[in-house]
């Protein structure tokens, strides 16, 4: 998908108060890190906290949709705009104090 503009996963998009529509399929995929769990780090606490035997950060291919495939929620959810705010810029607004 080389037209691809802005993509998240499915729980972000639902913060952004959008979904996935039904029948989409997750095209695009990206490394997601899996950090280690609470247990592991307990018991790497408790081992001594040796740093050659700390646990690592894994990784997973995830799924993310494009813009395009994703519609807004209906109301009271009130979505985010997606396009970023352009306004033509002026001699004063580009002053930085």
């Amino acid at each position: 998908m080389p037209e691809a503009t802005r993509i998240v996963g499915s729980k972000a998009w639902i913060k952004l108060s959008y979904c996935v529509r039904r029948g989409e399929q997750a095209v695009i995929r990206i490394l997601m890190p899996i950090p280690p769990s609470h247990e592991q780090l307990a018991a790497w606490e408790a081992a001594g906290s040796d740093p050659a035997e700390n646990p690592r950060t894994r990784y997973r291919l995830g799924p993310v949709w494009d813009r395009s495939q994703v519609e807004p929620l209906p109301p009271p959810a009130k979505p985010v705009a997606l396009d970023p705010p352009i306004t033509e810029p002026d001699g004063e607004s580009l002053v930085t104090v």
